[in-house]
């Protein structure tokens, strides 16, 4: 991809994950990392809608991005520490809801729900048991795609115990993100999946799993997951 239709399909995304509504031409000439025209943007947008990276919702809209439009956004995204605040935050959260819980699986779902607010899951150590927090936070947002949302949650959720095998032998120390029907688990549209398996140092083996909708900000997510995989 030209750097510059790289450069607007990050904009699209990340203007789409903030708002939610369909990007226009319009709307991403006023960014100033592209220093374009609306009518020079629209070409570019054209292109990546006929690549299959965008598309129209409906009749004059402006544009939101398909699957492979997040994928590609998502593999060219740089992930960044947490900020300083937010890793203290999780960091004095998860201690101490370890100290009232007396289970750092159900500290560290509840810690990285409340940070996230999406559906978060942590398995017990070397069973198919888990802790999970924040499914009444995954829909509070008035979207319509809310329904196939909780759907396919709630699908998740009823075979977990099926899938937290396959999921604990992915690779250590490395996050897989699954964004809609990349998912290898369920037929899936509107979710994405982020998993990160967790070896201890006993060796026991565990994973964390952050459940929410395509439209979700990756960078932070990425960023809490692989911190709290850290301290867990």
């Amino acid at each position: 991809m030209q750097p510059l239709h790289l450069q607007v399909l990050s904009c699209l995304v990340s203007e789409y994950i903030a708002t939610g509504r369909p990007v226009s031409s319009k709307n991403l000439s006023s960014f100033a990392s592209i220093n374009m025209s609306p009518a020079s943007i629209r070409w570019i947008m054209h292109d990546l809608d006929e690549a299959g990276f965008i598309y129209q919702p409906y009749t004059s809209a402006g544009r939101i991005p398909t699957d492979f439009g997040y994928r590609y956004y998502l593999d060219h995204l740089t992930i960044s520490p947490l900020a300083k605040r937010t890793k203290s935050n999780l960091i004095t959260r998860f201690r101490l809801l370890t100290a009232h819980y007396q289970s750092r699986h159900q500290a560290a779902a509840e810690t990285l729900a409340k940070i996230s607010h999406l559906l978060a899951l942590v398995s017990e150590t070397n069973t198919y048991k888990y802790e999970q927090s924040g499914i009444s936070m995954l829909f509070r947002d008035d979207s319509p795609d809310q329904v196939d949302l909780m759907q396919e949650t709630s699908f998740l959720l009823d075979h977990i115990h099926h899938y937290l095998e396959q999921m604990t032998q992915l690779n250590d120390d490395e996050t897989t993100v699954y964004i809609g029907h990349e998912n290898p688990y369920f037929n899936s549209n509107h979710i994405s999946l982020l998993l990160r398996p967790v070896v201890h140092k006993s060796g026991q083996r565990s994973v964390i799993i952050l459940v929410g909708p395509k439209r979700m900000p990756y960078r932070q997510n990425l960023s809490l997951i692989n911190e709290l995989s850290n301290v867990i």
